[in-house]
């Protein structure tokens, strides 16, 4: 299955979301790691705005203020906008207990090296 796609920024105002159960803690992270390093992924919508990945990236933004937000415009018809929906909420990998505090460690010293975090 081929599907043109093109990164465009889009108006926060013009994307269109369906029903989601956004967790306020994951917006919070996020929006802090953008006023950080950036946007280090674009959300994914169908060439009509209708968002199809990345809520919380989504939310962070309007959270920040920023008017606009980059995104990957998906043109592909309603089944495969559906898949992409489905498949970002399963196939997201959640670390284990471990591996989270070792990535946690591991950014607190990035977040140290780079003066974000006060000594």
């Amino acid at each position: 299955m081929t599907a043109s796609m093109k990164v465009v920024e889009t108006p926060l105002s013009d994307v269109v979301v369906k029903f989601r159960n956004p967790s306020e803690e994951k917006v919070r992270e996020i929006s802090e790691s953008i006023s950080q390093v950036g946007l280090i992924s674009p959300i994914v919508i169908s060439p009509d705005n209708i968002l199809l990945a990345g809520y919380h990236r989504y939310l962070a933004y309007k959270k920040l203020g920023l008017d606009t937000i980059p995104s990957i415009v998906k043109d592909v018809d309603n089944s495969v906008s559906e898949l992409i929906e489905v498949d970002e909420n399963l196939m997201r990998q959640e670390l284990n207990f471990i591996q989270t505090a070792l990535h946690i460690v591991k950014r607190e010293e990035l977040l140290k090296k780079l003066g974000f975090l006060y000594q």
